[in-house]
């Protein structure tokens, strides 16, 4: 992280061709750090074993089918996981700089808040979220069918997707209305009291006629994804981003994208009782943080743009490191 920001302070008085130089550099620094892990993160040995037992192990059927399809032909879990990784690397960079204000700043959140956590360990998710970065792109450009297919491929590469079909919901074009600040005031509320924990423990088995949703409701309220409050640092952070946006929607001038936020950091305090359930959101829903802070960046000019990058990269750095040692990225190893 550190030396891209170096390399973006080069950039930063340098001629704009050196874009491409940059993301090229980017991506290929990206890839070797995924590509050739080890061992790294919670999920590891996880994928690992499911690779070699060479089967279906839930509905997630595109994942399971590209993962036996690839053991079928090169046996080889590293080489899986460099192939993922140089693909799906690929495809958020290519995207985010087509969709970003600020492309570098945009890649410096990515690697923060995305990267360290999704694509160092969770290759599922990683598939999934690149494909919803897609889906969007598409659904921006008004290209509604393209954006619905790429839903559902994202869909079953892993379900976690399905908290982000709201957004097809969303008006792309009205202003953001004073009804989203109450949503976001009164899910603080409810999250802080416990209310939604309470709930979900009474209705659970009301999913005992779909078994796939009463197995995942369950699997979703174990002990040990519980947390001790009704908030936390995660829930908070992202509370804290939507009323900034909220805040500067006029300015940003992205109203679609300030919507989604808001809606999926309700559903973040909604599920903030459970680490399964706000993680997923969170993990999708930082695609349009990293281009909303793109936005907010370049509202500023001068000297007061300097204070604010440089503030927005010294909270996204202790993310960074924060993040890598909950995930165990901190003890990296390659091959």
């Amino acid at each position: 992280a550190f030396i891209i920001l170096a390399i973006y302070n080069y950039i930063l008085f340098a001629n704009k061709r050196y874009k491409v130089i940059f993301l090229f550099f980017i991506i290929s620094l990206l890839v070797i750090f995924s590509g050739f892990r080890f061992e790294t993160s919670i999920d590891y040995n996880n994928y690992l074993l499911l690779y070699n037992n060479s089967g279906y192990s839930s509905s997630e059927y595109l994942y399971w089918f590209i993962s036996i399809l690839h053991k079928d032909i090169f046996d080889s879990f590293r080489l899986f996981v460099f192939m993922s990784s140089l693909i799906l690397i690929f495809m958020k960079v290519y995207f985010l700089n087509k969709l970003s204000d600020h492309i570098f700043l945009t890649i410096f959140i990515f690697i923060c808040i995305s990267f360290i956590y999704v694509d160092m360990g969770l290759i599922r998710n990683s598939y999934s979220f690149s494909f919803f970065i897609l889906s969007m792109y598409y659904y921006i450009n008004n290209k509604r069918w393209m954006s619905y297919f790429y839903f559902v491929v994202a869909f079953f590469f892993h379900h976690a997707v399905i908290f982000m079909l709201f957004v097809y919901f969303i008006n792309k074009y009205r202003r953001v209305p004073s009804l989203y600040l109450y949503l976001i005031l009164i899910s603080l509320v409810i999250s802080y009291s416990g209310v939604m924990r309470g709930a979900i423990e009474l209705i659970k088995d009301s999913f005992s006629y779909f078994p796939y949703i009463s197995w995942k409701v369950n699997h979703y309220l174990v002990s040990d994804a519980f947390q001790n409050e009704g908030l936390s640092f995660y829930t908070v952070r992202f509370t804290f981003m939507a009323l900034l946006f909220y805040f500067y929607r006029e300015k940003i001038k992205n109203n679609f994208f300030i919507k989604i936020y808001m809606i999926g950091t309700v559903l973040i305090l909604l599920g903030g009782f459970n680490i399964q359930i706000y993680a997923k959101i969170g993990l999708f829903l930082v695609f349009f943080e990293m281009l909303l802070m793109s936005n907010f960046v370049m509202l500023f000019k001068g000297w007061q743009r300097i204070l604010i990058f440089y503030s927005i990269i010294l909270f996204y750095s202790i993310l960074f490191f924060r993040t890598s040692y909950i995930f165990w990225v901190n003890e990296v190893s390659f091959f």
